[in-house]
């Protein structure tokens, strides 16, 4: 939660402020516009709590940029908020077809809210002939135990450019989000990329995951959480299905969105 507010110097001559929140207690002026985005809710510990500091302290800025999952904590007054959904570049949907590298890939973080320690021992003991790119910057306790695993390979942190490409190398996305407030409800932009490239998506059982599922008339499959049904043969003989997501494309967005200057700052 950055507290720290912009040198006046380098706000000169700015016509638009837009704060990604955090905390922001400066007052709005009348010749800029002042945007605050919430692109999550707090995590754990006391996330409501800090939610509610959020609400309650921050200034009022002249609009509110949105997810589907923080409207309802944040637009709670007269400031127009306008509810976006994330974007998926091009990159991701015209990745040329080749080979696989790799069966398995898991992009985006891997702190310990994703118990990833626990996937990645039942893979190794279940998965013995696949292997599994994680893509991102591995703590150092994760990596140090699995990095002897000649199956498991960690990039390390890499351009987000580089990222479509290595999914076109791969058979299988790997989503694994907590199912547990706020995470649960929050939308993936991983597992969009991953029905944008094209991959066959493995993911926790949640409630955000089965609604994008249901409302695209798709097929995951959903791990129990025993993870029981994460074996070679539930993976292989799965009916998946991927959805298209051109709609989500960052073009379609915004387009769809109409954006248009907010009258009267």
């Amino acid at each position: 939660m950055a507290l720290k507010y912009p040198e006046k110097e380098a706000l000169r001559g700015v016509d638009i402020e837009w704060h990604f929140l955090g905390f922001d207690f400066s007052h709005k002026r009348s010749d800029r516009l002042k945007v605050h985005e919430y692109a999550s809710l707090s995590v754990p510990p006391f996330a409501k709590i800090k939610d509610i500091a959020k609400r309650v302290l921050n200034s009022k800025p002249h609009a509110r940029v949105l997810q589907a999952s923080t409207a309802a904590r944040f637009a709670k007054d007269d400031v127009p908020a306008f509810v976006k959904r994330d974007g998926v570049s091009k990159d991701f949907f015209y990745q040329p077809s080749r080979p696989a590298d790799y069966d398995f890939i898991y992009v985006g973080t891997m702190d310990g809210t994703r118990q990833l320690q626990v996937y990645l021992s039942h893979w190794i003991q279940h998965f013995p002939g696949y292997t599994l790119l994680m893509v991102g910057e591995p703590p150092a306790y994760l990596f140090n135990r699995f990095k002897k695993h000649p199956n498991i390979q960690f990039t390390g942190r890499i351009a987000y450019e580089e990222v479509p490409y290595l999914l076109s190398g791969a058979r299988y996305g790997l989503n694994l989000i907590p199912n547990r407030s706020p995470y649960n409800i929050q939308g993936s932009l991983k597992l969009v990329e991953y029905c944008a490239a094209g991959l066959k998506v493995i993911t926790t059982n949640y409630a955000w995951a089965k609604a994008f599922e249901e409302s695209r008339q798709a097929r995951f499959l959903k791990l129990s959480p025993d993870l029981s049904n994460f074996n070679p043969a539930s993976v292989e003989n799965y009916n998946f299905s991927t959805p298209d997501v051109s709609d989500l494309s960052w073009e379609k967005v915004l387009l769809d969105a109409k954006l248009h200057l907010i009258p009267n700052i």
